[in-house]
């Protein structure tokens, strides 16, 4: 069988008053721990659904797909046989679900209702997803392979691979420019994709980044964050010019952003578990505040509908969890 949904019944959050407070520093509050199944082992991305309100976690080291329902703060479903899974991402347009499942060299369609594995596409050494609604197609980054890997996500039929000369970063869509941008490890560049040629239109050198790898877009401000693993380097840059607007410091091995667009708020989690905190409201970002989150706290991503956010933990107390922060008052 190549799926299993279990159903986690009487798996409930936690208090924040059962638990100490972490990240005292940060402009956030702890809302509360959810317990999640699997051993205390390596997550990886996360992916919202805000309209169906289920949270997809990658817990990399335990070989599946954590699904919570983040109104009533429990795990309601897992995936398993994703091995090593890396990347994922909810289409709701489709009502589907992809991973990256690293050991597999694949990307695995899995239906986001029953959570039934629909299909495994071969796809090289993947890692960050990003999805075009215009073309329904999936662009998956190849990192060892250098590529960006194109899927058709309603056929689930392989379209083709698109070198980019270096190792592939996270790749992510700009809605407004509806493009596709694949951040390049090797060059410190980013890879601007025409999402129905297929072809690459443009790339924008990020100086003063080393080892490209997190991208965040502000469609609306026409701007691309870039985490930068090699330097602990955030850099900013105009999207239309091309020009970096600024180099922001962040906590060692920064990885995955989140970016709330209606507070004006990016969040860099890093592997050192250190969670920077910038004001995007102005071109330059500034930075809020920076500081220890939790130990591992280097995936993050926010609701949209009521700027909680979530991370995954893999050992608090002996045990992984999802912490749910919150802006503070």
């Amino acid at each position: 069988m190549l799926w299993l949904l279990s159903a986690m019944l009487g798996v409930f959050a936690i208090p924040a008053t059962a638990h100490a407070e972490l990240g005292s520093l940060l402009p956030l509050r702890t809302v509360t721990d959810i317990p999640l199944s699997g051993g205390t082992t390596r997550f990886d991305y996360e992916s919202l659904d805000a309209q169906r309100r289920r949270l997809f976690v990658a817990h990399m080291g335990d070989d599946s797909v954590i699904v919570i329902d983040i109104d009533r703060r429990r795990v309601v479903g897992s995936v398993h046989q994703t091995r090593r899974v890396r990347g994922v991402l909810a289409v709701p347009a489709l009502g589907r679900v992809f991973v990256a499942a690293e050991a597999d060299g694949a990307v695995i369609a899995i239906d986001e209702r029953t959570l039934h594995v629909l299909r495994r596409i071969p796809a090289g050494d993947v890692d960050g997803l990003a999805y075009d609604p215009k073309t329904k197609r999936l662009f998956v980054s190849d990192e060892a392979g250098e590529a960006v890997t194109v899927i058709d996500a309603v056929s689930f039929r392989r379209l083709g691979s698109i070198r980019i000369g270096g190792e592939a970063g996270n790749t992510v869509f700009d809605n407004a420019a509806g493009r596709i941008v694949t951040a390049n490890q090797s060059t410190n560049a980013l890879v601007v994709i025409d999402p129905s040629s297929q072809v690459i239109e443009r790339r924008i050198p990020l100086a003063g980044c080393t080892q490209a790898h997190g991208v965040a877009i502000d469609s609306a401000g026409r701007r691309a964050f870039i985490a930068c693993q090699g330097n602990a380097m955030l850099v900013a840059v105009d999207l239309t010019s091309g020009l970096v607007l600024a180099r922001q410091q962040l906590g060692a091995g920064p990885d995955v952003l989140a970016l709330d667009e209606s507070l004006h708020r990016l969040y860099v989690a890093a592997e050192s578990g250190i969670l920077t905190v910038l004001d995007i409201a102005q071109p330059v970002p500034r930075v809020v505040a920076r500081g220890l989150f939790a130990p591992n706290a280097h995936v993050v991503a926010v609701d949209p509908r009521d700027h909680t956010l979530f991370f995954p933990l893999p050992n608090m107390g002996g045990r992984p969890v999802l912490r749910i922060a919150a802006p503070r008052r």
